[in-house]
């Protein structure tokens, strides 16, 4: 039986995507779809002979009091519903990665969290009113730049900061535990693909395919866009679309 391990980044999928109130029949049917679309691709691209798939879905589960999320509850819930599964040609099994494959009882805690103001990437904003405004005079762009630096823009006195009105939420150490977990996984001889649209899985499926295992980047689209198509093709990492 073929082995492959799945690795999936749930963030650049579309499990989530449009969603502002998730609830668990929503949750689980966009995730039973995607798990059908992608087991159906990779079992393709093994070719025959029984298939053994090991999904592990990954994502900013735990809160830093070791709390899971509201997702996490939900994805888990449904799993433990719905998976093992058989299908033809393959057995289906799927968990959320809550550690790193290679240490299961270290469980990585504060992987979603919450910070105060705007997200920290640099955001330049062209000089002047944009020429398709409906508002010329009184164009909210402005207040923009200004809530960009900081403060509120409108009065010079104003004790109200960005962070004071605008939080927001993010992952860590997830894109570390799935290029840690390809290499394990890898390096324990199983055939291997990364279900993710990011570019930062490429170092990860290159470093997995020198182990000499069948290595896929499984994405919206099997072509790569230059300048890493030369280098995913030379490493011989193979390309599925979903």
């Amino acid at each position: 039986m073929v082995s492959v391990a799945v690795l999936v980044d749930l963030a650049n999928s579309d499990v989530y995507r449009g969603l502002h109130r998730p609830n668990p029949p929503l949750i689980g049917a966009r995730l039973d779809s995607l798990l059908a679309v992608v087991s159906q691709a990779v079992a393709s691209w093994i070719g025959v002979g029984a298939i053994e798939l090991k999904y592990r879905l990954y994502d900013g589960w735990f809160r830093e009091d070791g709390r899971g999320t509201e997702l996490y509850d939900m994805v888990r819930g449904w799993l433990s519903q719905r998976y093992p599964t058989r299908r033809p040609g393959y057995r289906l099994f799927v968990d959320v990665a809550a550690a790193p494959a290679a240490s299961p009882s270290m469980r990585l805690i504060h992987t979603f969290r919450t910070a105060e103001g705007l997200p920290r990437a640099a955001t330049t904003f062209a000089m002047g009113t944009p020429p398709l405004c409906a508002s010329l005079v009184a164009c909210p762009v402005d207040a923009l730049r200004g809530w960009l630096k900081g403060r509120c823009p409108l009065e010079r006195g104003c004790a109200v900061e960005t962070a004071h009105v605008l939080s927001h939420t993010y992952q860590k150490l997830v894109d570390t535990a799935i290029a840690a977990d390809a290499v394990w996984y890898a390096s324990t001889g199983h055939a291997l693909a990364i279900v993710s649209s990011d570019e930062d899985m490429i170092p990860a499926l290159i470093t997995a395919r020198s182990f000499g295992v069948r290595t896929a980047w499984v994405a919206h689209t099997e072509t790569v866009r230059p300048p890493y198509d030369a280098t995913v093709a030379a490493s011989g990492v193979e390309c599925l679309a979903c």
